[in-house]
């Protein structure tokens, strides 16, 4: 489809769908490609023939490329973590492979930021993906974006975004009484409270298990978990005349 004619060369002759110009003057052709519907990604070859009014020609080729598919991204972990709202929690270092899966990749428009911060990777492709190896080993919480824009001007989906935390350090967990006078190291004439506390930077109350049982088949009471930074702290009060078994884990 040809838009817009408008004079450049004084010299020449132009030919446009059959139509010849002869008025002195300069032309400017623009070509417009539209790709047939329900086509996200083709080639097209122009080829654009001028002869002047001695026969001479000229002969441009150019091929285009309609693209309309966005890259994608892919993110694999080399181990499985826990996820709690939108984080992921590993207890360990972790490595991340990302995908690009783009047939117009544009290197020079790909980057990957780790904490706000431009992150150097080396990209190895294999057809249409391109991969970077991301390699986390400290402790710490990390917040990774990756924006790739192909050659057409598309922009990445997909993967784009992860939040995760690396946590190498396990919970401590203390239990405290408030009356300590016993017989026989097990036998208390007072009822007696304990205080569960547990110190830890990312906590996740669904995976604490505390087991009360009484000889006698009631169960003591435990409180809501107040919350104070990394200390966790939860009350249980034994009553008079029972048996009691205490039993508390973080998984």
């Amino acid at each position: 489809v040809f838009k817009t004619i408008e004079p450049i060369d004084e010299n020449a002759t132009y030919e446009v769908k059959n139509n010849t110009f002869t008025d002195v003057g300069e032309y400017t052709v623009t070509i417009e490609v539209t790709a047939e519907d329900g086509v996200t990604k083709k080639e097209y070859n122009i080829t654009v023939t001028a002869i002047d009014s001695h026969g001479n020609d000229t002969v441009y080729n150019k091929t285009i490329v309609v693209d309309k598919i966005n890259p994608q991204v892919k993110l694999n972990y080399n181990s499985q973590g826990r996820e709690s709202d939108g984080i992921i929690f590993f207890d360990s270092g972790v490595d991340i492979r990302l995908a690009i899966h783009e047939k117009n990749y544009n290197s020079e428009d790909t980057v990957v930021y780790v904490n706000d911060k431009e992150y150097e990777s080396h990209v190895d492709t294999y057809a249409d993906e391109h991969v970077m190896l991301l390699h986390f080993a400290h402790a710490g919480e990390y917040k990774v974006e990756v924006r790739s824009v192909d050659m057409a001007g598309n922009v990445s989906v997909g993967e784009t975004q992860a939040h995760f935390i690396i946590d190498l350090e396990g919970p401590q967990i203390t239990v405290e009484y408030d009356n300590n006078e016993c017989s026989n190291e097990r036998y208390f004439k007072e009822e007696r409270q304990a205080t569960v506390t547990i110190k830890e930077d990312n906590l996740d109350l669904s995976t604490v298990e505390v087991n009360i049982s009484e000889a006698n088949g009631e169960k003591a009471d435990i409180s809501e978990w107040r919350h104070n930074g990394s200390i966790h702290t939860a009350y249980i009060r034994f009553k008079k005349d029972v048996q009691v078994s205490l039993e508390y884990s973080y998984i």
